[in-house]
């Protein structure tokens, strides 16, 4: 994970969150989630994808994928909205 943050995310948004924090964040979502796997694309624009997963224990999640505008394109952000029954919340990361 570490080498995919480094290549794949801006700097502006590493300037912002480190790499080492980012890690700790990523294992601690694997944990609460496990494996994810595809449901569907919810919404897609040149800067935003919004997909459905599925979680090891069978819930859906909706996670957000944010990209610069200009090249190389990198990501700004990998967020999740977590849904509950008395409300929802969002974790941006």
């Amino acid at each position: 994970m570490r080498s995919f943050y480094r290549s794949g995310m801006s700097e502006a948004s590493l300037a912002q969150r480190g790499v080492d924090e980012r890690v700790l964040k990523y294992r601690e979502l694997h944990e609460h989630f496990g494996s994810l796997m595809l449901l569907k694309v919810v919404e897609a624009s040149a800067l935003e994808l919004k997909v459905s997963l599925m979680a090891a224990d069978a819930s859906q999640q909706v996670f957000i994928f944010k990209i610069e505008k200009d090249a190389p394109q990198k990501l700004l952000s990998v967020g999740y909205v977590q849904i509950h029954t008395h409300g929802g919340g969002m974790f941006h990361h």
